[in-house]
């Protein structure tokens, strides 16, 4: 019985490793990153972002590869970052931020993606991550 258990746990624990996430993005806006302060008011932009494993697709925007995921924890935030290089082969990092303090839905989930050699990072808002197969 403990065997059946610890087969069951170990596959869902995969799953979960290597499930799709889809972010629904709702609003952009851009930073300044050297001062931290917006460079633009946020615009309505409706587009679906997937992480699939290492892979990130915007829409049919831009296709990312990640790799050096690092994740950290602040209070009630969970910063998980990776450095990337697009399809146009350029590097970059991207953020991902999810405040559990946040207490409406719409100021819970960011991405942010800010190129090398860029002062500036675009910030993507999006309703909670969710799971897809």
């Amino acid at each position: 019985m403990k065997k059946i258990g610890l087969f069951i746990l170990i596959m869902l624990l995969s799953i979960m490793i290597n499930a799709k996430v889809r972010y629904d993005i709702f609003a952009m806006y851009s930073i300044s990153v050297k001062q931290g302060k917006p460079t633009s008011i946020p615009k309505g932009y409706f587009i679906k972002i997937v992480k699939d494993k290492n892979i990130l697709t915007l829409g049919d925007i831009n296709k990312y590869s990640l790799y050096n995921k690092k994740i950290t924890h602040n209070g009630f935030n969970t910063f998980e970052r990776y450095d990337a290089i697009d399809k146009y082969d350029q590097r970059c990092v991207i953020l991902f931020n999810e405040d559990a303090s946040a207490t409406d839905w719409w100021d819970k989930c960011a991405i942010s993606i800010c190129y090398e050699n860029s002062d500036k990072a675009v910030v993507y808002l999006s309703k909670k991550p969710q799971t897809i197969e």
